[in-house]
Order: structure tokens, then C-alpha cells, then sequence
């Protein structure tokens, strides 16, 4: 898809001051830099920032590309000097930040039209939510998509079915950076850092919500099942201990819990055979 660059437009910024936390790495490529920049340009409403982490070295033109940008859009650029995975990424990004509510995305995702500013609206008439998210469609090939993810709305909701799946997809989030700094940040584990900040988010009082919307579209590659697949179960199957130990499940949802996760690994790694 051809991006074309245009001028700087006159973007409306929210009464609330926000930051966009985004990371990139070896493996992001110019076309989803692209994409994602383009998709965020397009919005009515900007966050004041955008906290940008190269996490190691990336190709020339994947920094080419970032430097084009830096004139259309809000950036702050920061440089890891070498890959420290997301955990870490995302963690110094957050000191980065300067405003309380932070969004996040990655950069192979797209935001939907007025992501901002749907998420922006509901935390001006709401004084009680830490962490907010949506629901997102999936893409190999932008703009056909395959599948969603359609999470639970009501705080309530979302601490029963977080028992047994992540209850946020982590690339659609709004949240309150003090609060999420004050709990520790992102766990530094291989998997699942997400899943396992918002069980230690509700195990400290945050509140969490979920609105009925897709407010992204994520990128979804051909390799997706061999990374969930039997292999990484070990590290899928940690915030489901964590919430044993933490009293948040019971032994039978604990078992129920691993047993949801090893099927689905083994449908995955059954899957990878035939979409490799």
C-alpha cells in the first residue's frame, strides 16, 4: 500500500493530555511502519505525544522511514542499543511519557477510525476506570479480514473471564501510567507480559473496561500458530499459576484454566502444519 505524505494538518488535541507508546524491533518492516503511521495521521483527535522505543538495531530503511514521520506526526524517538523484548521496551517507554494516560499499540497494528477519540470520551465521563480497551479484527492482508477478538465490557465480566483468557486485547489499551508504574509495570517474562499486568492490576484495585467497539486492526502473520503452539505452553500456563497463587482462582479454575490453554496450543501446533 503507497503512503502518500502530506502536509501537517491542524489535529485537535483532547483536553486530556495522552502519549502513544509504540516500539519497533528487527523484525518491523517498512510497509507496517507505514501503515500504522498512516492510520494514526488519519485521526480527528491526536495524543499530545508519541513515545517511539527502537528497541536494538533495525534495518536503514526502517529508520529512513521513522525520520519521514518525525514531520508529520508528534514523535519522540528513543534508541535501545540493543533488543531487550517488549517488557523492557515498553517499561522505559513509560518513564518516557510525560502525560498520565498512555495508549498502546504495535507498530504492525492499524487504529480504527477515531480510536482515540472514542477512548478519550469515555475516560472524560468516567472517573472510575485505570485501563481501557476494545475489541479488535485481524488481518494477514490489510484490509481482509479473518477474525476479531470481542472481549467482555463490564468490570465484573472481565474478572470472571479473565479466570480462564485474557480479558484486554493489549494492542487496543488506554491507560493511566502512574497507576501502571506504581504496580511494576510490564512483568519481564517471555509471554503473556500483558495477561500478566492486568491480573496484577485487579489483584491491586485498578479497574478495568472494555468498550463494545473495534478500535483496531491487527496484524496477524503466517507464524502466529507455531508461537502459540505446545511449545510455548510452559510460558502460557504462568498467569494462570499466578492467579492460584495470588487467591484470584480456585484450584478446579486453575485446572480448567490450563486445560482451555494445552488445547489450545495443540490446536495451534496441529494448525502450523498446515499453514506453514
Amino acid at each position: 500500500m503507497d503512503i502518500t505524505f502530506q502536509q501537517k494538518k491542524d489535529y485537535k488535541f483532547s483536553g486530556v493530555k495522552t502519549s502513544l507508546l509504540l516500539s519497533v524491533y528487527i523484525k518491523n518492516t517498512t510497509e507496517e511502519i507505514n501503515l500504522c503511521f498512516d492510520s494514526i495521521h488519519k485521526q480527528k483527535i491526536l495524543p499530545d505525544e508519541i513515545i517511539f522505543i527502537i528497541d536494538g538495531p533495525v534495518e536503514n530503511s526502517v529508520s529512513t522511514e521513522i525520520k519521514k514521520w518525525c514531520e508529520f506526526l508528534p514523535l519522540k524517538v528513543f534508541k535501545l542499543n540493543e533488543n531487550m523484548g517488549l517488557a523492557h521496551a515498553l517499561n522505559y517507554g513509560m518513564k518516557l511519557c510525560t502525560n498520565d494516560w498512555v495508549f498502546r499499540m504495535d507498530i504492525d497494528d492499524i487504529c480504527a477510525t477515531d480510536r482515540f477519540s472514542k477512548q478519550i470520551e469515555i475516560i472524560n465521563s468516567k472517573t472510575d476506570v485505570d485501563i481501557l480497551g476494545g475489541n479488535i479484527l485481524c488481518f494477514e492482508t490489510f484490509p481482509n479480514f479473518f477474525s476479531g477478538r470481542t472481549v467482555p465490557t463490564s468490570f465484573k465480566d472481565i474478572k470472571r473471564y479473565m479466570k480462564f483468557r485474557n480479558p484486554l486485547n493489549h494492542s487496543s489499551v488506554f491507560f493511566n501510567r502512574k497507576k501502571i508504574i506504581d504496580i511494576g509495570g510490564y512483568p519481564n517474562a517471555r509471554l503473556g507480559q500483558d495477561y500478566l499486568l492486568w491480573i496484577n492490576a485487579i489483584k491491586n484495585g485498578l479497574k478495568i473496561l472494555n468498550i463494545d467497539d473495534v478500535l483496531v486492526f491487527m496484524k496477524v502473520d503466517k507464524n502466529i500458530y507455531s508461537r502459540r503452539g505446545l511449545r510455548n505452553f510452559k510460558y502460557d500456563s504462568y498467569p494462570y499459576i499466578s492467579m492460584y497463587k495470588n487467591k484470584i482462582t480456585n484450584f478446579f479454575e486453575l485446572l480448567i484454566g490450563l486445560f482451555l490453554r494445552l488445547a489450545y496450543c495443540t490446536y495451534c501446533s496441529i494448525r502450523s502444519i498446515f499453514y506453514s
